[in-house]
């Protein structure tokens, strides 16, 4: 469970350093990534999805999509290519329950 948040945290941190850097460009020229999921949480599917694909341009999710045919030779040069394959990804979750005040 450990390793699979890790791994989680690390996509995100790495999608995040890409976006940073991609808010100044055309969606064209905007940096791909590519994320190799073993089971997606999507809040809209009543079930988790497993092995599947999800194409990020820029800061935007562009595709999701079956990832049994994808092999190493299927990845476009110049994408950046993410393999949590063996963990669950989800949306990125916010904390809206503080309590500002409680510590003095």
């Amino acid at each position: 469970m450990k390793c699979e948040i890790f791994l989680w945290m690390l996509a995100a941190a790495l999608l995040s350093a890409r976006t940073a850097r991609a808010e100044n460009t055309s969606p064209a020229s905007s940096p791909v990534t590519m994320i190799r999921a073993g089971v997606l949480i999507d809040g809209v599917s009543n079930t988790p999805r497993r092995n599947v694909l999800i194409t990020v341009r820029g800061n935007v999710i562009t595709d999701v999509a079956d990832s049994a045919a994808l092999t190493p030779a299927s990845i476009p040069a110049g994408v950046t290519f993410i393999d949590l394959s063996q963990a669950t990804v989800l949306p990125g979750l916010i904390d809206v329950h503080t309590h500002i005040f409680l510590q003095g």
